[in-house]
């Protein structure tokens, strides 16, 4: 709330309407998945679980301007909640931008529209419920546009942070340094949990001879500019050096 406040005394105002031009939305997430978020003239954040919306209870506070004499004549108001994050979970938060694209078009003389953001996100995530974060951002953001004919006529912003398990990625490159290390390294690698990727065929062979699982080398579609593609037991991928 502190750092909401000085952002609010921070940001620029009109003098002739008296209004702020900027609006925000914070989100600080802790390591406890404790997730609170502050608003301000942002339309409300969207919150996603299990495919379906979750509203979590919103506080109303009054931000004192430092400046009265150039500050906004209008309250300062941001909503304050918290929640706590759990897996699946996608905290969708957008710019006016969006809910008002399309305004003035046969299809949303009045804008896009808040509830039409939201059927139009849950209809993704229903047909793609993996979607990544970017690429369900770039979702919205491309039919902000598409409504708009691709002129902007406001400021298109859309943020999205998707709750999940971490995806994590091995590479190993390059046999060590002392070959009696060939057993720990193999070791690493098959006690690894997630995608694994052996670069390198001195490593590919360090792996094979100490696991017993042959490299099988692709000898169809040979291209002469591009190595052979190969596989073995255990690794999602098996190049050539880096």
């Amino acid at each position: 709330k502190r750092a909401a406040e000085i952002i609010m005394n921070t940001l620029p105002v009109c003098k002739e309407r008296g209004i702020s031009y900027a609006t925000f939305t914070l989100v600080d997430i802790e390591p406890n998945a404790r997730v609170k978020v502050i608003e301000y003239d942002n339309p409300p954040y969207i919150l996603i679980r299990k495919q379906t919306f979750v509203e979590p209870i919103k506080e109303f506070t009054t931000i004192e301007r430092k400046n009265i004499k150039t500050g906004p004549k209008k309250e300062a108001i941001i909503h304050y909640s918290h929640y706590e994050a759990r897996p699946g979970d996608r905290l969708v938060f957008f710019s006016d931008g969006v809910t008002q694209s399309g305004m003035g078009s046969p299809h949303f003389p009045f804008g896009w529209g808040y509830n039409n953001v939201q059927s139009f996100i849950l209809d993704i995530v229903g047909r793609k419920p993996d979607i990544s974060a970017r690429d369900l951002t770039r979702e919205v953001v491309n039919q902000a546009l598409l409504n708009d004919a691709y002129k902007a006529k406001d400021d298109i912003t859309c943020g999205i942070i998707f709750s999940r398990e971490p995806r994590d990625l091995l590479v190993i490159t390059g046999p060590p340094l002392y070959p009696e290390r060939d057993a720990d390294l193999v070791r690493s690698f098959l006690n690894f949990e997630g995608k694994k990727i052996i670069s390198g065929g001195t490593t590919a062979n360090i792996v094979s001879r100490e696991t017993g699982k042959k490299v099988h080398v692709n000898l169809k579609n040979l291209d002469p500019k591009i190595p052979p593609e190969s596989e073995m037991e255990g690794a999602d991928l098996v190049t050539e050096g880096i």
